[in-house]
């Protein structure tokens, strides 16, 4: 990136971290996320540490990792991080430890915001939240959801994400989409 004349911020060497995470590599991620200094003091990069603590089951770097977000963060709660500290420990089925830190979530008034997402439609932007059901649409959206899960549930779904000889036109796919689209307009 240097020789691009780019200069590194935060959301670079999170993306590092967490790939070196994604990777199994979690003493180098941790490593190079210690040897940041203060550049290194971003809750995304040890959050995306401590994700990857939770995948590779490893519970202890999780805690010191843990320790360091939260002494980052403590003047801003970071809920979803308490969260998922007490699934790093979930995982490990120390319940002891998933108990404390829910209570403590409590104690402290910590709440995780619902989680969203965001689909851009032509020129249109629409927010998705967690339980939120007051998009326009939302019977439509539903009702296509529905029908996806029955079809992915169906004998002889493909699960694979190779496309098949089928696929090569897309039309089987998204005459399917279509199909299921108009069946929740109805």
């Amino acid at each position: 990136m240097e020789e691009f004349g780019v200069v590194a911020t935060p959301e670079h060497h999170c993306c590092v971290v967490d790939l070196l995470g994604r990777a199994g590599r979690l003493e180098e991620a941790y490593e190079l996320a210690k040897g940041l200094g203060d550049d290194g003091n971003y809750a995304g990069i040890w959050g995306s540490l401590l994700a990857a603590c939770r995948v590779h089951c490893k519970m202890e770097l999780g805690e010191s990792v843990a320790d360091r977000l939260f002494e980052i963060g403590k003047e801003r709660g970071l809920a979803g991080y308490h969260v998922l500290l007490s699934n790093v420990y979930a995982a490990e089925r120390n319940w002891d430890n998933v108990d404390r830190v829910r209570k403590e979530m409590r104690e402290r008034g910590l709440r995780k915001e619902p989680g969203s997402s965001w689909i851009q439609v032509g020129d249109w932007s629409h927010r998705f939240m967690s339980r939120d059901e007051s998009h326009p649409e939302n019977d439509q959206i539903y009702a296509m959801l529905r029908g996806l899960a029955l079809e992915m549930k169906s004998p002889g779904y493909d699960t694979t994400l190779e496309p098949s000889d089928s696929d090569s036109t897309s039309s089987s796919s998204s005459s399917s989409m279509t199909t299921l689209w108009d069946a929740g307009a109805t």
